[in-house]
């Protein structure tokens, strides 16, 4: 028999020397991943740097502001034959997501009820809900009252902010015509024996949708109407719009309807602006049976970017002009120029459209225009470049006055579609307060 004697040595594993930056987050509903820790890790024994990977200790808090605190993290080593896991202390702080509650506007006439008062909540996650309460400074008389949200500062894993609403409280308009008095003396000058001189009426009434609308039968035979309307189309955005509408018959028989929109806009988060808008609709008819529309637009925007830069300008007129038969079927033409501007003046860019086709009513109250425009952009890719394209487009307009494109093409030299298609309208990239941050 034999026997060998065999000597085993187990190396030690060498130790490490680990080091992690504390973290610091903003609460988001979630918890901190292993992801975000970034630390170095070395061989103790010669200071050579080693890989692995890093991971919070099990069964640690980490999603809530009051989960913040020391934490435990282990560097695993991607050579775990050669080196030790280890650990090492961090402070990790979830700082508390930021939250406004912004009391709603709201209007009411003297002697009514004050209407529902509510709040827009934003920054919340999820179902998380912040505390408060909501009141509005007394009184009845017409003017504006302020409706004011409070509540604690630090809720959780939220810092909340409050913003004030306004009550608006109007007096309404009493409905009577105004007259010269008969009992006015004979000698003043302007007075008539004939009879009574009728001042223009006024009525006003609350739409449905809680605009108020006043209507005012002038002297000269004219109509203004007036709507003041407050619009939420998301709890982002506040909209007041003033529509003032006047018809009047001209001398030689045509009617023009003249309509003037006033925007005030506030986007949270996003930009604030003020728009004038002119129309101007003047329709006659003419001795062939034709009927001639023609509708003259004019708009200035200016946008307040929330971030505090300079504001951009917008300047659009248009003309179109139809003139169609008994049956709805006839010519149309137009032109529009859309100039952008900055603070001082300055032309950024400018489209110009000009238009012309025909229009056909379809049987069903629907009419179809079929027109080509000829489009130029200038300065807007490149300060001095000049682009051309066509766009040709068939389009519908309903009885209800809804309107929209059924087809169509562009052909530009370098022009992209959607660059030429900013013109439709006179329209660009812009605030619209019923539809959205874009208008096409």
């Amino acid at each position: 028999d034999y026997f060998i004697d065999v000597t085993l040595t187990v190396a030690a594993k060498s130790a490490l020397t680990v080091s992690a930056n504390d973290i610091t987050v903003t609460y988001s509903g979630s918890a901190v991943t292993d992801a975000q820790i970034t630390g170095v890790a070395t061989s103790a024994a010669d200071g050579t740097a080693v890989a692995g990977t890093w991971a919070f200790k099990a069964d640690q808090a980490l999603t809530n502001v009051a989960d913040s605190g020391r934490k435990t993290v282990v560097f695993t080593p991607t050579d775990a034959s050669t080196y030790t896991a280890a650990e090492t202390m961090i402070t990790l702080t979830v700082e508390p997501r930021a939250v406004t509650v912004r009391a709603d506007d709201r209007r009411k006439f003297v002697g009514e009820a004050d209407p529902a008062l509510t709040v827009t909540v934003t920054g919340t996650l999820g179902s998380d809900t912040v505390a408060y309460t909501l009141s509005r400074a007394p009184g009845e008389t017409a003017g504006t009252y302020a409706i004011t949200p409070v509540g604690e500062a630090l809720q959780g894993n939220y810092t909340v902010s409050y913003v004030a609403g306004t009550l608006t409280v109007s007096t309404a308009p009493i409905v009577r015509p105004t007259a010269h008095d008969d009992d006015d003396d004979d000698d003043d000058a302007g007075s008539s024996s004939a009879g009574e001189k009728s001042g223009p009426t006024t009525e006003t009434a609350v739409n449905p949708d809680g605009s108020v609308t006043t209507t005012t039968k002038n002297t000269d035979g004219s109509v203004t109407r007036t709507t003041d309307e407050l619009l939420r189309p998301d709890a982002n955005t506040n909209a007041d719009v003033v529509t003032k509408v006047t018809t009047r018959t001209n001398g030689d028989g045509s009617t023009t309807e003249t309509t003037q929109k006033d925007t005030t806009v506030q986007q949270n988060g996003f930009t604030s602006g003020k728009a004038t808008e002119t129309t101007e609709v003047t329709t006659k008819k003419n001795d062939d049976g034709t009927v001639t529309v023609m509708t003259q637009g004019k708009r200035n925007e200016t946008l307040y970017p929330n971030d505090g830069s300079d504001p951009t300008v917008y300047r659009n007129e248009s003309t179109k002009t139809e003139t169609l038969d008994a049956n709805g079927n006839g010519t149309v033409s137009g032109n529009s120029v859309l100039i952008t501007q900055d603070a001082d003046g300055n032309e950024l860019s400018r489209i110009d459209d000009k238009s012309s086709g025909t229009v056909t009513a379809d049987g069903s109250g629907n009419k179809v225009s079929e027109t080509e425009h000829d489009v130029t952009v200038q300065n807007v890719t490149a300060p001095g470049e000049t682009q051309t394209g066509r766009v040709s487009e068939t389009s519908i307009e309903t009885p209800d006055g809804t309107s929209g494109s059924l087809a169509r093409s562009v052909e530009g030299s370098g022009v992209s579609e959607n660059l030429l298609l900013r013109r439709r309208n006179g329209k660009a990239d812009r605030f619209c307060p019923r539809h959205g941050n874009t208008a096409i």
